[in-house]
C-alpha cells in the first residue's frame, strides 16, 4: 500500500481567549494515513506551535491585530495541505500604567520620574501628571522627567501619572513625597542709634 501524507484538518477556528490570546481548534483529516502531530502557525510571525491535540493557544499576542491561523497535518510520509481559519481580532484598549518614581525634592518643589507604559495596540498620545494638593498639572510626549515647582515646605504631596493612546486613558501610578523644611533664618545684626 503507497504511504501517502494525511488530508488537511476541517473545521479550522479561531477565536479570542483572553485579552492577548488566542485558541486555535480543528478537526482531524478524514482521509490520508494516520495523522502524527499538527503544526500551527498565527499570521503574526508568532513561533509556529506543534501538537497532537486538536486545539492550540497562542498567548502574549500584540493587541489591535487581526490574526488568521493555518492548521498542517503531519505524518512521516509528508505535511497535508494547510487548513486557514477565519480572522480573528485582538482590538487596541487603553495604555497600561506608567511606573513612577520619586525624584528628589527641596522646600519648594519635588521631582519625579516616569518610564513607558505598555500601548496595548494603539500608540500613546501623552502622559499626564498631577500633584495633590494644588492641582498643578504636567503633560509630555512620552516618559522622562518633571519638576512641579511653587509648593508649600514641609507638605506631603502625592504626584499621578496616567497614559493616553487613541482608545483612552489607562490606570495611574503615583509617588508622595514630602518637601523639606524651610531653610532657617540667620537673624540680622542688631541695629544700633545712638
Amino acid at each position: 500500500v503507497l504511504a501517502v501524507a494525511p488530508d488537511a484538518p476541517t473545521a479550522v477556528n479561531a477565536a479570542a481567549s483572553g485579552p492577548q490570546a488566542i485558541t486555535i481548534t480543528w478537526a482531524a483529516p478524514v482521509g490520508g494515513d494516520p495523522v502524527v502531530d499538527y503544526r500551527v502557525t498565527l499570521s503574526s510571525g508568532a513561533a509556529p506551535i506543534d501538537t497532537s491535540a486538536l486545539t492550540a493557544t497562542f498567548t502574549n499576542l500584540p493587541r489591535g491585530v487581526t490574526y488568521t491561523a493555518a492548521v498542517v497535518a503531519r505524518n512521516a510520509d509528508g505535511d497535508s495541505p494547510p487548513a486557514a481559519s477565519g480572522s480573528v481580532d485582538l482590538p487596541a484598549v487603553a495604555p497600561g500604567a506608567p511606573s513612577i518614581s520619586a525624584g528628589g525634592v527641596t522646600s519648594s518643589s519635588v521631582s519625579v520620574n516616569w518610564s513607558a507604559a505598555a500601548a496595548n495596540g494603539s500608540a500613546i498620545t501623552e502622559y499626564r501628571l498631577s500633584v495633590s494638593p494644588g492641582g498643578q498639572v504636567f503633560n509630555a510626549s512620552g516618559p522622562g522627567s518633571h519638576t512641579f515647582t511653587g509648593l508649600s515646605p514641609s507638605t506631603v504631596y502625592t504626584v499621578s501619572v496616567v497614559a493616553v493612546n487613541g482608545v483612552g486613558t489607562g490606570p495611574s501610578d503615583s509617588v508622595t513625597q514630602t518637601t523639606s523644611a524651610p531653610a532657617a533664618q540667620v537673624p540680622g545684626a542688631p541695629s544700633i542709634t545712638a
